[in-house]
């Protein structure tokens, strides 16, 4: 069975020499230079320690003879495409049989050859020259792998949108068909009117999710400073949803402490952060739950907390809530869950005002809890602020 990969194995030296006292000795003037060996016992050992990751490999030649060669270069040759493993060969025989090695190695590709005996410092030297090389190789590794993440985000992203966009369509291409079939009943025209209404207004926010998202990642988002009152937005915010809340028999409950500070922000960024919570916490709540909502003043700023009896959050997804294009399991069924960037727009909108939000729940059927801080308004600042726009930059 092959060794698992570990971290701190990828810059592992192994060594195989027909000697095992040669072995030791290469291992322990390695080790004196603060670089990491491992003995192989034979060609076996090595090729099957290779899986467990390794910097490099110190062999002597004659511990790997013709007929064994091919299974060290079969080994390698499994190696993803970013990897050219260093070997580093020690040769046993005179410079005139020097050709002859070479050939012989040739199936190992990356192969540097060093006359024996050789000085500790030159064994040294050449082994750090083979991990910087190898350095190189595993940065070209990461980029793969973020590229290849990069891409997998991108055909996750075009598979939802489509998705997310076919839905309303299709609602909105059914009933202006169906508009066009009853153009002489009032009550159907008015039932169709308010179904292309609603679908239109999805369709309108889905696209603005994704024009914010570029925005952000572009470093394109403009607030305008000011000083904001926290309290009053939230009250607004609350009344436009409270018909929605009644709707779906969820109480909403407001408390506004004393001696609120104004906060430094951008009054229609923090009214989109504020309804954006306020909407999720209601989507998630069930029929006769609850959501409390609590705006109070803490040393230099301000606190937002908003309280659901809703459906919770798994405690493996909670570290990932605030991502973008990730929703939990739960939302999955809810036909009006959108993109998955709701929250992760708060978050940037947040931090770009220079506060912070967090997420809290005790798992899934017992809530959830967001908290948002803000800095509190700087009078003279904000006032200069407010006279001109400033450009914020931040990444999603």
């Amino acid at each position: 069975m092959a060794p698992l990969r570990e971290e701190g194995r990828d810059e592992r030296i192994l060594i195989l020499a027909p000697r095992g006292k040669d072995a030791l000795l290469a291992r322990d003037a390695l080790g004196d230079s603060s670089l990491t060996a491992h003995v192989c016992a034979d060609l076996s050992a090595l090729v099957s320690e290779l899986s467990g990751g390794a910097g490099a490999v110190l062999v002597a030649e004659e511990a790997i003879p013709p007929p064994r060669l091919p299974l060290l270069a079969a080994a390698l040759d499994g190696e993803p495409s970013w990897s050219e493993l260093p070997i580093i060969v020690l040769l046993a025989g005179s410079r005139d049989g020097r050709s002859q090695v070479v050939r012989h190695f040739e199936p190992l590709r990356n192969f540097t050859m060093l006359d024996r005996p050789v000085r500790i410092a030159e064994l040294v030297s050449t082994m750090h020259s083979a991990l910087r090389a190898r350095r190189r190789q595993y940065e070209i590794r990461d980029l793969m792998t973020q590229l290849q993440r990069a891409l997998q985000t991108r055909d996750e992203l075009i598979a939802s949108v489509s998705h997310e966009l076919r839905t309303p369509l299709n609602v909105i291409l059914g009933w202006a068909t169906t508009l066009q079939r009853r153009a002489a009943d009032p009550s159907g025209t008015r039932e169709a009117v308010t179904i292309l209404e609603r679908n239109a207004r999805v369709l309108w926010q889905l696209v603005e999710d994704l024009i914010d998202v570029s925005r952000i990642a572009s470093g394109r988002v403009q607030l305008k400073m000011a000083p904001v009152d926290l309290g009053a937005i939230v009250s607004a915010s609350i009344e436009t949803l409270r018909p929605s809340a009644q709707a779906k028999r969820v109480v909403f409950s407001c408390q506004v402490g004393p001696e609120l500070p104004e906060v430094s922000g951008d009054e229609v960024r923090l009214q989109q952060v504020v309804w954006n919570l306020l909407w999720n916490a209601l989507k998630f709540t069930p029929a006769g739950g609850r959501v409390d909502v609590r705006v109070r003043g803490i040393g230099d700023g301000a606190e937002l907390v908003i309280t659901d009896t809703g459906i919770g959050i798994d405690p493996e997804f909670l570290p990932h809530v605030f991502e973008p294009f990730r929703q939990g399991t739960a939302a999955a069924s809810d036909p009006t869950r959108g993109l998955g960037l709701g929250l992760a727009i708060v978050r940037q909108l947040v931090e770009l005002h220079g506060g912070g939000i967090d997420a809290f729940s005790d798992g899934i059927g017992l809530g959830a809890r967001f908290r948002v801080t803000l800095p509190a308004a700087d009078l003279e600042a904000a006032v200069s602020s407010a006279r001109s726009t400033s450009e914020a930059t931040a990444s999603i």
